[in-house]
């Protein structure tokens, strides 16, 4: 695949791997997903972590907004990017099966340590498809 192909899932780990900022374009794909604040249904972390881990994985942004052609980061509180990254990981663990490989990571703000936002890395589950129960 092409380096630009859309598919391609590229996890998230340090501020360093967010899409950069405009004027360069940034948009939802296959493999990444802007939420600009936090759901707390765990039934819609299960449905949106599955279809990332059905197809190619990707990367759910939580704290980032969609523009219409672009995108704004919407930074959170650490104390809230934290318990973000726990609820993605109970959803996880309790309404997947099976069970992909899910790594919530919280990513601080270099300029400010006490704001973040919250990547959820899924990985492609290959062999059979990943349920989502409704809680």
């Amino acid at each position: 695949m092409r380096s630009h192909d859309k598919r391609i899932y590229r996890p998230i780990y340090r501020w360093e791997d967010l899409p950069e900022l405009p004027p360069l374009k940034a948009q939802e794909t296959y493999a990444l997903d802007f939420k600009s604040q936090h759901n707390s249904d765990p039934s819609e972390h299960a449905k949106d972590m599955a279809a990332f881990a059905n197809a190619y994985g990707g990367a759910l942004l939580v704290g980032v907004a969609e523009k219409a052609d672009n995108y704004e980061r919407c930074l959170l509180a650490l104390s809230d990017a934290t318990t973000v990254a726990k609820d993605y990981e109970d959803s996880a663990r309790n309404l997947l099966a099976p069970r992909p490989h899910v790594d919530p990571v919280v990513v601080s703000f270099p300029g400010d340590d006490q704001k973040a936002v919250v990547a959820v890395n899924v990985a492609p589950f290959a062999g059979q498809l990943v349920g989502a129960r409704i809680a």
